[in-house]
């Protein structure tokens, strides 16, 4: 009894002297981490409170100054988004500038707490050109792995936080580049789902995995913008939010992969400037500031339910903003500069008390996953469908075949599991199908492999034949076109162009003549000057053999005029649509209420501008310099009608300086707007062509300087082919010069230094969406005007 009693007191005093340690390591532990400044502010603070954390180095690491400088002078313009690494205690962020004419405006900076200072890292040497920040930076805190998509590139980045190196290994390539080339999408990793999540313009949700090294694709044909995305990954929710600016729309990205779409916000994250969106580490509610920090709103994800919040101690936001949960202490970090980055502020703000909640436990179960057909032994042949049958004690996030080791199709991330493989694509002979099951967790689990013969007789040769679509041209000039002959089975044989139909005076050739497909041939087509003014069908023929099949086109050939007044050029045949300039009537305005502008179009209607150009607005004005800033109707400088859009630049002015002008090239009576593409009644290619005119002050202005305008047309949702310029006029001299210049996807055509006339023409365009003439920046003040 005595030996049982005294080992009992021995077990106690071993387990009371192992938690006195436990809590005086974690006493010396917590007393460390509240010594530094970021730690003992946010301590103190109260919930619903603001504090200025000061800090070191901040106006030269937020200037622009050392990066070549730039429109704003700082480089948090056009972004939200900085993340928070809780393994080092610290704030990283990569952005830069507005500077077309330096090798490249990126800062890569970041915030220590130890030493409550920041800094400029060693810029990365994969960096090129403008690298505005948006929501294009993201954080693996599990492996302390920093992301960073550059402005407008197809590719990603990676940072390893603790070796202070990039890009070693290197991501694999983005596959889906096909899609449109957005300048501004959102990124956010998502722990759940094992990987990096890709919010595109393309309307598309895409998945990286480091684990794997793959891309894959989450959710198409979202409402969704094709540019201007943010995105905020919720730990205590374990879901994100994505948002698009140009629709409203709000939707909610679930730990299984599940995309579901949420009420619209009340207000606008972007409105040419950006809001930040963040998230509170500890109640797991989301947190708003409209640009400039004017307005502040909380976010509950569970109940869709959005609340606008008042407090005296929120500051005074300067114009740039951007904000990163600190998960450690429980606030939120917000650094807001103004322009020139003189003075910046740290501000820390806590919405809810006590400590951020534990991670919950992970999922390590692995799915289970059989092959269910074809059966095992059996002969295929044509295309059979291949199953599996898959489970998982949470849920399975998708099932991938493989056919031989190598994928078969895509993921199916829906049950039944299932993928229709084309067995004339692999040899006749013996082949392995197995597929591959995975959880939200990015556990995985292998089907027993099912071994299957192929066998299928010689497929014949056939080939399909298409062109370019609808040419037109004027008399005396020539047209072009391009002709694709795609193999459709068997063995590719040589197959011979010709082309019929064409109209008197006019030629064509091959170049090549004939091709062993896939391939193109080129088809220039020269017209003459007694050419007739008309619409012809050309109908291209290509023979293999005994094997020969059409395609056609009309070739619309119009009469050669440089005179013609702005009514007959929009009566002309094939012309969709045309917008003049002529009077007020036209312009519908929208301005920024509670501003000078509010004065300036007293007793007027505000129209709005909504990006999915749900009403009339279509001329928007902007406050530059302390004043009202707006495109007018400009009687004195004409063209072929009765007036222009004379945008005014004023000096030392910033990207969108004197307002902008949007209009859909084409409206319905109902409202609704036509689109140009394959299968749309309008055709696939659409031409747009106008006339402008550049303000002395602008002309021989070196082309590194940002003194110009920009012209820019939006597509919705597809990829820009291809746009060419038209003559160059220089009006004092009346001197004349050819220019071309082809432009891809969504870049900037700046207005050339040669010439203050010019002529552009907007060549084969597949598109639905609209046009714009906007963004105009200077360091000396002048005029742009715009005629149609």
């Amino acid at each position: 009894m005595k030996r049982s009693l005294f080992a009992s007191n021995s077990q106690r005093t071993l387990i009371i002297t192992f938690i006195a340690v436990v809590f005086v390591l974690f006493h010396l532990h917590r007393t460390s981490a509240q010594s530094t400044a970021l730690a003992s502010l946010a301590a103190s603070m109260q919930p619903g409170t603001w504090a200025e954390l000061q800090t070191s180095n901040l106006n030269a690491t937020f200037s622009s100054s050392d990066a070549g400088g730039g429109a704003s002078g700082q480089i948090i313009g056009y972004t939200d988004d900085a993340v928070w690494d809780p393994a080092s205690r610290q704030v990283f962020f990569l952005g830069g500038d507005h500077n077309w004419s330096v090798p490249t405006t990126v800062k890569f900076v970041s915030y220590s707490e130890a030493t409550n200072s920041w800094q400029r890292r060693t810029t990365p040497s994969w960096a090129s050109g403008v690298v505005h920040g948006y929501h294009h930076n993201a954080i693996d805190t599990a492996t302390g792995t920093f992301y960073h998509r550059p402005f407008s590139v197809q590719a990603v980045h990676r940072y390893n936080i603790s070796a202070q190196t990039w890009d070693q290994p290197a991501m694999a390539a983005f596959p889906f580049t096909s899609d449109y080339n957005n300048c501004c999408d959102a990124f956010e990793y998502f722990p759940e789902l094992g990987g990096l999540v890709w919010v595109s313009g393309s309307q598309s949700v895409y998945l990286y995995r480091p684990s794997t090294n793959q891309w894959s694709t989450l959710a198409t044909n979202l409402n969704i913008g094709g540019t201007w995305h943010s995105a905020r990954y919720n730990p205590v929710r374990q879901v994100m939010i994505f948002y698009s600016e140009m629709t409203g729309a709000l939707y909610k990205l679930s730990s299984s992969g599940q995309v579901t779409r949420l009420g619209n916000p009340p207000i606008s994250l972007y409105n040419s400037l950006v809001g930040p969106l963040t998230v509170d580490p500890v109640s797991g509610k989301y947190l708003a500031l409209t640009p400039s920090g004017t307005q502040f709103y909380t976010y509950d994800v569970q109940t869709d339910v959005w609340q606008a919040q008042s407090t005296s101690t929120k500051p005074s936001f300067d114009s740039f903003i951007v904000a990163t949960p600190i998960s450690t202490y429980g606030v939120n970090m917000f650094v807001s500069c103004a322009s020139g980055a003189a003075p910046c502020h740290v501000y820390l703000y806590k919405f809810s008390g006590g400590s951020p909640p534990p991670p919950p436990p992970g999922d390590t179960t692995p799915p289970t996953v059989s092959v269910s057909s074809p059966a095992a032994g059996s002969t295929v042949s044509a295309t059979t469908t291949v199953s599996a049958n898959a489970s998982d004690n949470v849920g399975v996030a998708g099932v991938q075949f493989k056919l031989d080791g190598a994928n078969l199709g895509a993921e199916d991330t829906t049950s039944p599991y299932s993928v229709s493989w084309n067995t004339t694509t692999a040899s006749n002979g013996s082949h392995t199908l197995t597929a591959v099951a995975r959880d939200a967790a990015g556990n995985q689990a292998t089907s027993a492999s099912v071994t299957v013969t192929v066998s299928n007789a010689a497929p014949t040769f056939d080939f399909s034949l298409a062109n370019g679509g609808n040419r037109t041209a004027v008399q005396g000039q020539s047209a072009s076109n391009t002709v694709t002959a795609t193999l459709v089975s068997g063995t590719a044989a040589s197959v011979s162009f010709s082309a019929s139909g064409l109209p008197s005076g006019a030629t064509a050739s091959f170049s090549p003549a004939s091709c062993l497909p896939t391939c193109t041939s080129t088809l220039p087509i020269s017209t003459s000057a007694s050419t007739p003014s008309a619409t012809s069908t050309i109908t291209v023929t290509g023979t293999s053999g005994s094997l020969s099949h059409t395609t056609a086109f009309t070739l619309t050939v119009s009469a050669a005029s440089s005179t013609s007044s702005f009514t007959q050029k929009c009566a002309q045949s094939g012309v969709l649509n045309c917008f003049s300039f002529d009077s007020t009537s036209s312009l519908f305005y929208a301005w920024p209420t509670g501003t000078q502008c509010d004065a300036v179009f007293a007793g007027q209607t505000n129209y709005g501008f909504g990006l999915d150009r749900s009403g009339p607005g279509n001329t928007v004005a902007v406050i530059q310099n302390g004043q009202c800033v707006y495109p007018q109707i400009d009687t004195t400088n004409t063209h072929s009608g009765a007036g222009s859009l004379k945008f005014t630049i004023p000096s030392n002015s910033s990207a969108n300086s004197s307002g902008y002008f949007a209009e859909p090239f084409k409206r319905y009576a109902d409202g609704t707007f036509p689109y140009i593409g394959p299968g749309s009644p309008l055709g696939s290619v659409v031409y747009f062509q106008f006339y402008q005119k550049v303000d002395p002050n602008f002309v021989g202005i070196p082309e590194g300087r940002s003194e110009f305008c920009r012209h820019r047309l939006p597509v919705h949702g597809r990829k820009l082919q291809r746009l060419e310029t038209g003559h160059l006029v220089r009006q004092s001299s009346q001197r004349f010069q050819q220019q071309f210049t082809r432009i891809h996807h969504d870049q900037w055509l700046a207005a050339r230094r040669s010439s203050n006339v010019r002529s552009t023409r907007f060549r084969r365009l597949r598109h639905r969406g609209r046009c714009g003439l906007h963004f105009c920046e200077g360091h000396k003040s002048g005029g742009l005007w715009i005629w149609f």
